[in-house]
């Protein structure tokens, strides 16, 4: 069974050519209108409903949803689940 690729038609412009630029970086992840999107051990956060989706979420959300999964990860290394 074939397994779909989420991201595949996203219109997503990766900016190859400015990820080295602190500026340009820091200005994006400071940005009002950020979304990030969570990745963790290359596994993608899906939304899986009638189409599954790729989960976007702000920057106010993933420090929520961060700050927990850090503690645990200082408390034991990077074993947490």
């Amino acid at each position: 069974m074939e397994r779909p690729n989420f991201y595949a038609a996203l219109p997503l412009d990766r900016k190859s050519e400015l990820r080295r630029d602190d500026a340009f970086v820091i200005s994006r992840l400071e940005h009002r209108e950020a979304r990030f999107v969570p990745v963790w051990r290359t596994r993608n956060l899906v939304h899986e409903g009638q189409a599954p989706q790729a989960v976007w979420l702000t920057r106010t959300r993933i420090e929520q949803v961060t700050a927990p999964v850090w503690q645990e990860l200082l408390r034991n290394g990077d074993t947490a689940a």
